[in-house]
């Protein structure tokens, strides 16, 4: 299920807490525990579908593309940070190698 902002007037940033029922044709539970399913979110959620173009990289050119996550926040991205580690490749120290980046696209030389 989604909520819209419209008629709930809820604003970026809200949390929404919410409780559901179930029913059948012998009735309706008790209410469920009561959780914050959500947050409306005023940060982008995490670009998905990092893609490097292997038939164009070279030892001298990376090419790498992505998506949008689910969200931007309400919000445009303005701004993609791209960082790599390397040389170990571990997934241990990531140095930032290229800020500013407008598109979701990246190529060095």
């Amino acid at each position: 299920m989604t909520l819209q902002a419209d008629p709930y007037f809820l604003e970026l940033g809200d949390s929404i807490y919410a409780t559901v029922t179930a029913s059948n044709v012998y009735g309706e539970s008790t209410p469920s525990t009561e959780g914050n399913g959500a947050t409306i979110l005023t940060v982008p959620y995490q670009p998905v579908g990092l893609a490097t173009g292997v038939a164009t990289n070279t030892k001298k050119v990376i090419s790498l593309t992505w998506q949008n996550g689910f969200s931007t926040g309400g919000s445009p991205i303005i701004d993609y940070r791209l960082s790599w580690d390397a040389p170990t490749g571990l997934g241990v120290t990531f140095t930032v190698i290229a800020t500013g980046l407008t598109e979701k696209k990246f190529t060095t030389i």
